[in-house]
């Protein structure tokens, strides 16, 4: 956890090749996914393009990060288990924008980081349930995160995904494909947590986040549809 990378800064300012890698990895990701899982999003204008932000979503399978990278038009810095951190894929984690966390997020150092991107007006990823579904269905929110959204005073862009637990469950050792859809709900503002205390900012995410999750499972059924017939 104490590693350091000349990476750890925002997007613009690193180094031109780390930027070119990114955007080519980027690509390739999107056109693999496309193919894979026919992935389809809409409301992407309505995630914040600019200052700090948080992008918050449910969690159903590793293509969650892939298919959040892919279809969201920022880029992004995403959390990662510090356990991932191993030889090149590390690398490529660091290099691509993310940092290591503790498993399910906690610990003083993945928060700091997260602050410190933050305050260079980065995009930082999270998935505030903590880890991936077992039944596909929501989970229950992790304390602290809108704590987290608070302290830094950042707007949170807010995604629904569905089809991925169907593509890759955690169940799975393998990659599958299957429809997926990610539906870009309204952020919520600063101005919108004024006045409210933790449990009822996290009442008014857990229901935005499932009405996107819902909204992505209606269209990502008649899109399924559709595909069958």
């Amino acid at each position: 956890m104490g590693e350091t990378s000349p990476f750890d800064v925002p997007f613009e300012q690193r180094p031109f090749v780390i930027r070119w890698i990114y955007v080519a990895f980027r690509s390739l990701l999107m056109a693999t996914m496309i193919v894979v899982c026919g992935v389809r999003a809409t409301g992407r204008h309505r995630t914040p393009m600019k200052g700090k932000a948080l992008l918050l979503a449910n969690h159903a399978s590793y293509y969650d990060v892939i298919v959040l990278g892919v279809t969201q038009p920022r880029n992004i810095d995403f959390m990662a288990r510090s356990g991932l951190f191993v030889p090149i894929l590390g690398w490529l984690i660091r290099t691509l924008g993310g940092f290591a966390i503790q498993r399910g997020g906690g610990g003083a150092s993945g928060i700091k980081e997260t602050l410190r991107r933050l305050r260079y007006e980065s995009m930082v990823g999270m998935f505030p349930e903590g880890t991936r579904t077992h039944d596909g269905k929501l989970q229950p929110i992790k304390a602290g995160v809108m704590n987290l959204a608070r302290k830094s005073g950042s707007t949170i862009g807010i995604a629904g995904i569905a089809g991925t637990y169907e593509a890759w469950p955690r169940q799975s050792p393998v990659p599958g494909s299957y429809p997926v859809t990610v539906v870009y709900a309204e952020p919520i503002t600063p101005e919108d947590l004024t006045g409210k205390n933790e449990e009822e900012a996290a009442e008014m995410l857990e229901k935005l986040l499932s009405i996107a999750f819902q909204e992505a499972r209606d269209k990502n059924a008649r899109m399924r549809d559709i595909m069958m017939f």
